[in-house]
């Protein structure tokens, strides 16, 4: 099968990351071209990281048996080349993989001319599919989840010791960490994550809250964020201020989740959060928001524990629960690392893809 993946942007994060792995995934067993933009941070991670076929300049869509648009931008980008395609002897069926969230109506007339194009949608998460049945202009049938998953075994063997990463750290190998791997952004829920954890702090001085991620490197409003809670950092009680580390950027970020004794992820709507997944994979129970793809991975007293997004108090008293409940831990830790190696595994996900192809394509 011809399989060609398209997301030009100009910038890399983990949509653009996941996207590649997503291609790479499907290269195992079919023929995969990747169209990028030229001299773009997407293109050169290509080049560098993969052994994907690249091209930078748009290939006649109907050589192709599926296109695989990773994002909503990129189907009225790519319009005009798809509807052309429509006319030819063998037309590609035209998937779009959304990997932000929708949250505001797509039904007007003129996405509807624009959706007209598109055989089906792919999204990561329960959540994510309600709100595209609910904003895009395409029938429920044609929305489909397709979890993100991860390499288990690469991954876990990737993974530094708790003593290590503690250690690189500068973190206290005694002492009971709680915190999160994720940006500095309103939407990440920063600010209630950190007036939580600090709040509980003051009764709790066996804890120690560890930050680790850059603020959002394109918003001005997440790199004041990130002054403001810096600034906050170092007013506080040397005793308090002494058992929090806030660290930005970090290469390779995740290999330090060993660090972590119970793992925050309080971000407030989003498709799906690879690092709920490597967490849990590092053996670390989890917090979540209930909301956007979260409730896909945390399972409510079986693997972790959820609460409000943007809810200062939702976070600290299930947080405080989840501290009172210590010795659900191990059994949390077990069934989180089982849960995602069956459901959320590479070759879980490659299972799921080749049934929904399978399924496109007998639709000619």
């Amino acid at each position: 099968m011809r399989i060609l993946h398209i997301y030009t942007s100009p910038s890399f994060s983990g949509a653009e990351a996941y996207s590649v792995d997503l291609a790479r995934l499907q290269s195992r067993i079919h023929d995969v071209t990747y169209l990028a933009k030229a001299a773009s941070p997407l293109a050169q991670h290509i080049e560098s990281q993969t052994s994907l076929k690249l091209t930078t300049t748009p290939p006649v869509f109907s050589q192709f048996d599926v296109i695989v648009l990773h994002s909503t931008q990129e189907l009225k980008r790519q319009w005009i080349r798809i509807l052309k395609s429509r006319f030819a002897k063998k037309r590609p069926k035209i998937i779009v993989y959304t990997h932000i969230w929708i949250s505001h109506p797509k039904n007007d007339p003129l996405h509807a001319i624009i959706y007209s194009v598109v055989d089906e949608i792919w999204c990561s998460s329960q959540g994510s599919k309600a709100a595209l049945e609910r904003f895009i202009p395409i029938p429920a049938q044609k929305i489909h989840v397709i979890r993100y998953g991860r390499e288990v075994e690469t991954f876990q063997s990737s993974l530094l010791s708790r003593a290590e990463a503690r250690n690189r750290l500068g973190v206290p190998q005694d002492a009971l960490v709680v915190g999160t791997l994720a940006r500095v952004d309103k939407g990440k829920g920063s600010v209630e994550l950190f007036e939580a954890v600090t709040d509980l702090m003051q009764t709790r001085p066996d804890l120690h809250f560890l930050m680790i991620g850059p603020p959002t490197s394109s918003d001005p409003k997440a790199i004041a964020l990130d002054q403001k809670l810096s600034e906050t950092l170092e007013s506080l009680n040397p005793l308090l201020k002494n058992r929090i580390t806030k660290v930005g950027r970090l290469e390779n970020g995740s290999y330090y989740l060993r660090a972590f004794d119970l793992f925050i992820l309080a971000t407030y709507k989003e498709n799906f959060a690879l690092t709920l997944l490597e967490a849990q994979l590092a053996g670390v129970p989890c917090l979540a928001t209930n909301s956007g793809g979260s409730p896909d991975v945390v399972q409510p007293l079986t693997t972790g524990w959820l609460f409000l997004p943007g809810s200062t108090d939702s976070l600290r008293q299930v947080l405080l629960q989840a501290l009172s409940e210590r010795d659900r831990w191990p059994a949390f830790a077990n069934q989180a690392q089982a849960h995602v190696a069956a459901e959320f595994s590479f070759e879980a996900v490659l299972r799921s893809i080749e049934h929904r192809l399978t399924q496109l394509l007998a639709q000619r």
